[in-house]
């Protein structure tokens, strides 16, 4: 449990550093500013720092106070935006930290925390699959070429443009994404499904920080690979 923690707190810690250089052009739309819940920009800005010294720490020496701060933030910043500030990464983050805090107050439960993160990963995939094979427009391939030409993405690209314009090529990548969300749960089979799933996860989500600029999500579902691995290892029994 301990590689997770890790990478979560470092997952975080690159979080608040976004949401603290986010700020000057949060300024222009007001969110930072004084809510219907009394909390304004200073007090924001504090949480940040102190969830950002508090990851630091973690990474560090694991400790229950620092994975306090930094689930306690993850909700306000939560509550300040009127739910997750950057989707599934928020809520993934979340699961996470609950669980890392959950093992680091009750070490006998570790092997239940890993089975949680584990499962919130792969389900979350699962899902994704599920979703997507239900609707025409991503069978059809026609789904990719939208997201590629209007989502925001970290950068214009070339590769984007030539992908979404090509029919043939967006309904293979579709189905690409399709069939590795919905086998996914394959990964808990044996130690080497898992590292095939979750090197696919890693190139799949390194793709959409390159396409779409979703760089949470990669550190985010990162984080809660080493628990998919162990788990899917047979001779992992009781805690790590």
């Amino acid at each position: 449990m301990n590689l997770v923690t890790g990478l979560i707190s470092f997952a975080v810690f690159l979080q608040n550093l976004e949401m603290l250089w986010l700020q000057k052009y949060f300024k222009a739309c007001d969110p930072w500013q004084k809510n219907k819940h009394g909390l304004n920009q200073q007090i924001y800005t504090l949480v940040l720092i102190f969830s950002l010294v508090a990851s630091i720490c973690v990474l560090i020496s694991p400790s229950v106070a620092g994975l306090s701060i930094m689930l306690l933030s993850t909700c306000w910043i939560s509550a300040r935006f009127g739910g997750s500030f950057n989707g599934g990464s928020d809520f993934m983050t979340f699961h996470i930290l609950a669980a890392a805090l959950l093992a680091l107050l009750f070490p006998s439960y570790e092997r239940i925390a890993l089975s949680y993160v584990a499962a919130q990963s792969v389900m979350s995939y699962f899902i994704a699959g599920i979703v997507k094979i239900k609707s025409s427009e991503w069978r059809n391939g026609r789904a990719l070429p939208f997201f590629l030409l209007y989502a925001n993405a970290a950068h214009e690209s070339s590769t984007k443009y030539w992908l979404a314009k090509s029919p043939i090529l967006s309904l293979i990548v579709s189905w690409c994404v399709i069939v590795f969300e919905l086998l996914f749960p394959l990964s808990l089979l044996s130690p080497t499904s898992a590292i095939i799933f979750v090197s696919l996860g890693a190139v799949f989500h390194l793709g959409n920080v390159y396409f779409f600029g979703l760089n949470r999500f990669f550190f985010a579902w990162l984080s809660s690979y080493p628990a998919i691995i162990l788990l899917a290892n047979p001779l992992v029994t009781g805690t790590q």
